[in-house]
């Protein structure tokens, strides 16, 4: 990260009184606990600030402080002389629609690999673990001249942020800078169970019935060396439940022993799929969703593609097999469900 960056972004921040603050659509905890922590420390600065997302907020977030205020909507009520996007590239990724008479600067606080990131001002790390890590970083600099300092419900969102990115730390961006910070989270007095709980163990019955018709969906590549599943709408009509709860779900096939790569196919209508994968490490998969114009990191990808969900599949399972020399069985991988 630029530290030259770091001080735009503050100075751009003190002088700002209206203040957006968003993140990418179908948003995750990184983007979504970064935007609540943001949010919290520039209110106790008298900022007046308002968080906005395309989508709802992923009912296992709503334990954070703060998130009880985001607003969804498809475009701001008031005439922001700052926008912040967090954990993706720039408004075009956030869904929201700016009014042409609104002139706002746009600041980017991200850290994917992709090089999509067009914000006035871009705070940009592809080392760190979460964007979550360069709020913290922000809020510490800010705090030099500033009374207002990080408390226990900021640090909350910061530590989920980390904790969520890295895989409850079991992720190979686990590095030694996100464990530092946050060891220094915790010492505001987060329960680091009581946030493990939330996210990972409160789950609602119709997501374990979710979970079944995907897991009856997977499907590996010849050599073992890719796995892939699909969710398509009428499951979600059959079980009850929502998007946000095919969260994590392509975690399943990733799990498979000898596995390199995963790639989860989700319906979100009949011309549109949304693609999320992820890779062990062996396989840059933000370069394969590149080629569909999506992005992501090396280990964790995405993109959503126009056509068919049996169309789409035989493109993207292409793309994989060619990156690790194997081969999709003819007689599978292009089912639709029944």
């Amino acid at each position: 990260m630029k530290k030259g960056n770091l001080s735009r972004v503050k100075e751009a921040l003190l002088k700002s009184r209206n203040i957006l603050i968003t993140t990418h659509v179908n948003p995750d905890g990184d983007g979504i606990s970064s935007e609540a922590a943001l949010c919290l420390y520039l209110k106790k600065l008298g900022k007046h600030v308002v968080v906005i997302n395309k989508d709802p907020l992923p009912e296992m977030f709503a334990f954070l402080p703060g998130v009880d205020e985001i607003h969804v909507s498809g475009q701001p009520t008031f005439d922001p002389d700052l926008i912040i996007v967090t954990d993706c590239g720039g408004l075009e990724r956030t869904g929201l629609k700016i009014p042409g008479e609104f002139t706002p600067k746009v600041i980017v606080i991200d850290h994917h690999l992709t090089h999509d990131q067009n914000g006035e001002i871009n705070l940009l790390d592809h080392e760190a673990s979460a964007t979550g890590e360069l709020v913290y970083q922000l809020i510490k600099e800010m705090e030099k001249d500033s009374p207002a300092k990080m408390d226990y419900p900021i640090a909350l969102c910061l530590y989920t942020s980390i904790f969520t990115d890295t895989g409850s730390f079991r992720y190979s961006n686990t590095t030694p800078k996100a464990l530092e910070i946050a060891s220094k989270l915790v010492a505001y007095g987060i329960n680091s169970w009581t946030v493990a709980e939330q996210v990972y163990e409160s789950k609602p019955y119709a997501l374990l019935k979710l979970t079944g018709r995907f897991l009856r969906t997977l499907e590996i590549s010849r050599k073992g060396r890719f796995a892939w599943g699909s969710i398509v709408k009428e499951d979600f009509k059959k079980t009850g439940t929502r998007e946000e709860h095919t969260e994590g779900l392509v975690n399943y096939p990733r799990s498979i022993k000898g596995v390199e790569v995963a790639v989860f196919f989700r319906e979100m209508n009949s011309e549109q799929i949304k693609i999320s994968m992820r890779s062990k490490g062996e396989v840059n998969v933000a370069a394969i969703a590149e080629k569909f114009e999506g992005g992501g990191h090396h280990n964790a990808a995405g993109c959503i593609m126009k056509g068919s969900l049996k169309d789409v599949m035989k493109k993207v399972l292409r793309m994989v097999a060619e990156s690790l020399q194997d081969e999709v069985p003819e007689e599978e991988g292009v089912e639709v469900h029944g």
